[in-house]
């Protein structure tokens, strides 16, 4: 005890030494530590235009959509394919869409023989490998011909899936029409299945966004939050038919024209879906949630959709068709930046290298930018993009973005930052903004007012949208084609679905084509960085930045590009076309009794019934035994044909008539 002052001062240090060594390394080990994977929550909604949210300036409600994007980053300069099928493929696979053998230009028409080809990554398969559970609930549209090719089939690897396998359906019915005379024939297509070949419809009559909306929180609340979830949420708002609760209509009120009110009260029922989803992964998972939102196309005009100041819609090349909805959310702030709009480039097929680089990140303590330092993908594969959005500044590692490589529409569309490039089948190009008339769009031709007057009678004369849709789409390609032809102008539409007008990818140049003289094929060139309303084409003046965007367009993705699936193709067994869907409405072949059966919901009393609901999976037939694949872009034209010269010869009639009961009123009785 009775030790020099000195000593005791030795010792008194070292001992504080030791004690900041053991404080330093226990603090360095909590540092290395794993942290927990984040959940992740993804959400596609349909199209919905650049407009059709309140945060980019548009007249419909939308507002948890903008407190959550306002709590994460939005994307400005968001892209995706211009439909369905390609975007919610490049989503899952991380790669664009015609690098899986489906062009970008069209989408799966009925029961399509298209398998993803084996080997391809997908974003659940993915996940699953860092011990996360991966659901999906919603619409589908990439394939059902077989098992494998459903959402919890060996293509895909979600553990479990409920929803519709096709592209659309009444909201309430859950049902389609059977072909283009609609009346004739109807399907169902609501079901839940499992990995392990489970395959259950079921019958729901809820509106399809409260439907998917509850079945997402049941997978939700059924979840152990130990456990990683990856859950993939599709709605079906606000693709048509225009059908919205009562309450979500009310907020649109305010809107000047029925078609935008109707198509409003689907994107408002879509936001309170959202909320009450996102509010139960909070409660259930706790904070470490990230959140995606993204719609698969811009808005389609004819039906309500708003781009503006956009150029175009749906199914276009324009930045209205292609520029859409998008933006990311991480509840935790931990992974991502909040409160920020990143400028940068970001393509659809960029969200799932940059989520799993995330879920790596979780067991690699290095910053975003040291792990994915120097790595680019191969061409034609999604960019992570983890470091500009976790570190706002951080400059955009995409200079490039295919929108749409198409063989079958002869239809391109692609971005060289700051321009853009289209080859062929532009679409047509519209500039909107919200209606305050009568009339969807500012100043309608003789041809758009009529189109919009024959639709309302049609939804009279069907008594239900689950059918009239069908034929509004109809009547739209009918309508702006007959305005080509009066105009003369075939720039727009100078090649059919099938026939190859571009130059042969072999040889490598995408203008070189057998059948059309290079100066006939139409070019247009924006710079989309400064006029992103595309309303000065570059193309006629600077025919050097055309050719150094087609060589470039042509050595990276056009050169050698994988041969693609004829998206019109169809297995086929007479009318029941849809034969491999799960099975046809609960009802049956029902005529004209289809209007009062789909009008709301199925009955009850009637089972529905499966009849070869699936292609086995190892059968080398595309169809199957004894059904043919025919090509359904042909059959339906033919048929509509049918269909068109009925309606013409019935209105002509109808005209003869009336001014014959005119002229004999007016010859025996007001003479």
């Amino acid at each position: 005890f009775f030790r020099p002052l000195s000593w005791w001062v030795r010792k008194t240090l070292m001992a504080w030494r030791l004690l900041l060594q053991i404080v330093i390394l226990f603090s360095l080990s909590l540092a290395a530590a794993p942290a927990a994977p984040p959940h992740i929550l993804v959400v596609v909604v349909d199209d919905f235009g650049y407009a059709d949210v309140s945060y980019h300036g548009g007249k419909i409600p939308t507002p948890f959509l903008d407190s959550l994007s306002a709590r994460g980053t939005r994307l400005s300069r968001y892209y995706t394919h211009t439909l369905c099928t390609p975007s919610r493929m490049s989503l899952l696979t991380g790669r664009y869409s015609h690098l899986n053998g489906f062009g970008s230009g069209g989408v799966l028409l009925g029961p399509a023989p298209y398998s993803l080809p084996s080997g391809v990554d997908t974003l659940p398969k993915e996940l699953q490998k860092f011990g996360y559970s991966s659901h999906a609930v919603g619409k589908w549209h990439l394939g059902y011909t077989r098992f494998k090719d459903t959402p919890a089939g060996s293509s895909w690897g979600f553990e479990s899936y409920v929803g519709l396998l096709h592209g659309a359906g009444g909201h309430y019915s859950k049902g389609i029409p059977g072909h283009p005379g609609g009346l004739d024939a109807a399907f169902y297509d609501y079901a839940r299945s499992f990995s392990n070949g489970t395959f259950e419809p079921f019958h729901d009559d809820s509106h399809s966004t409260k439907s998917l909306t509850k079945e997402a929180i049941r997978v939700l609340e059924s979840h152990d939050p130990a456990k990683p979830l990856f859950l993939y949420l599709a709605y079906t708002a606000a693709h048509t038919p225009l059908q919205a609760e009562p309450e979500w209509m009310a907020k649109c009120s305010h809107l000047a024209h029925p078609t935008r009110q109707a198509f409003c009260g689907l994107v408002v029922g879509a936001d309170e879906g959202i909320r009450n989803v996102t509010e139960v992964a909070q409660r259930v998972l706790g904070e470490n949630v990230i959140v995606v939102v993204t719609s698969d196309n811009g808005g389609m005009l004819h039906v309500g959709g708003l781009n503006t100041p956009l150029r175009g819609g749906k199914n276009m090349g324009y930045e209205g068709g292609v520029r859409s909805v998008g933006f990311v959310t991480d509840l935790s702030q931990k992974w991502f930046k909040g409160g920020v709009t990143y400028d940068g480039l970001f393509h659809i097929a960029d969200l799932m290298p940059t989520l799993v680089a995330v879920v790596k990140g979780a067991s690699d303590p290095r910053p975003c930018l040291e792990a994915g330092k120097g790595k680019e993908p191969p061409i034609g594969h999604g960019f992570n993009q983890w470091c500009p959005l976790a570190r706002p500044g951080t400059p955009s590692p995409r200079e490039d973005a295919v929108l749409v490589l198409d063989d079958y529409t002869n239809f391109v569309s692609y971005i060289k930052a700051p321009y853009k490039l289209m080859i062929g089948h532009f679409g047509s190009g519209e500039w909107n903004t919200e209606p305050q008339g009568s009339y969807l769009f500012e100043s309608p031709s003789v041809l758009q007012i009529i189109e919009e007057h024959v639709q309302e009678w049609m939804d009279w004369y069907f008594g239900t949208r689950d059918l009239s849709y069908f034929w509004h789409e109809v009547m739209h390609v009918v309508m702006h084609r007959f305005e080509r032809l009066l105009r003369r102008d075939n720039s727009t539409d100078f090649a059919g679905a099938g026939q190859l007008i571009l130059g042969d990818p072999a040889k490598g140049d995408v203008l070189a084509s057998d059948q059309v003289p290079r100066d006939k094929i139409p070019v247009q060139v924006f710079n989309v960085w400064e006029d992103p309303e595309e309303r000065h084409n570059l193309a006629t003046e600077n025919t050097t930045l055309v050719q150094e965007l087609v060589q470039h367009f042509n050595q990276r993705h056009w050169a050698n590009h994988p041969k693609q699936f004829n998206w019109a193709l169809s297995c086929d067994a007479g009318l029941d076309h849809l034969r491999v869907l799960p099975e046809k409405m609960c009802s049956g072949r029902t005529s004209h009794l289809a209007r009062s059966i789909l009008q709301r919901s199925l009955p009850s009393t009637v089972p529905c019934r499966f009849e070869q609901p699936f292609v086995p999976d190892d059968d080398e037939e595309p169809c199957g035994k004894d059904v043919t694949v025919v090509n359904l872009h042909a059959k339906y034209k033919e048929e509509l044909s049918q269909q068109a010269r009925k309606l013409v010869l019935g209105a002509l009639l109808s005209i003869a008539a009336f001014l014959v009961s005119g002229w004999v009123l007016w010859k025996r009785v007001l003479r």
